[in-house]
């Protein structure tokens, strides 16, 4: 965990300095990620990409949006996923709609257990968009309408435990 986090601050450093290196680490981790994926606990790989959004959050640059992005959708291009559209949007937002449909109408995840265990797995991606607020203020009326799409799908399929542990956690935290 301290490797992967000292790799997270270096890639944030160097994007921040647009450097084509960064790009390349950036990628490296996002496959190391998605590799871990077929390996280990997928709750355990989410934890990484939480770690990984939180080290991104709150700088607007288009360089680090572009990384976040780029690694987004190299980790949703694991089998675990439903299989993505040949050409994915570069709007993050757009492809999170795309993913939550996806996994609405998938055969293999109509159980209500399953939904809640997806629910739970993307949980932490409102807090995530929350802490990007400026951000959700400068898109457009359907980037917006997508992302609200997102967080709306997220908690329908949350039962109340989850909402309940989920609130106390973010008292917790600050």
């Amino acid at each position: 965990m301290q490797l992967y986090d000292c790799l997270l601050t270096e890639v944030h450093e160097r994007c921040k300095k647009g450097l084509s290196l960064a790009k390349r680490l950036n990628s490296s981790l996002a496959f190391f990620c998605c590799d871990l994926l077929s390996i280990i606990e997928p709750r355990q790989v989410f934890e990484l990409v939480s770690l990984y959004m939180d080290k991104f959050s709150g700088v607007c640059q288009s360089v680090l949006h572009g990384c976040k992005l780029t690694f987004l959708q190299i980790v949703c291009d694991h089998d675990l996923f439903v299989e993505m559209p040949g050409e994915i949007p570069q709007i993050g937002g757009l492809i999170l709609v795309v993913l939550m449909c996806k996994h609405e109408f998938d055969s293999r995840y109509q159980k209500h257990e399953d939904k809640l265990y997806i629910a739970q797995l993307y949980f932490p991606l409102i807090g995530q968009i929350l802490a990007e607020m400026p951000v959700f203020y400068n898109l457009n009326a359907i980037e917006k309408h997508e992302v609200l799409f997102v967080i709306l799908q997220i908690v329908r399929n949350l039962d109340g435990a989850s909402l309940v542990k989920a609130w106390q956690l973010s008292i917790v935290r600050t």
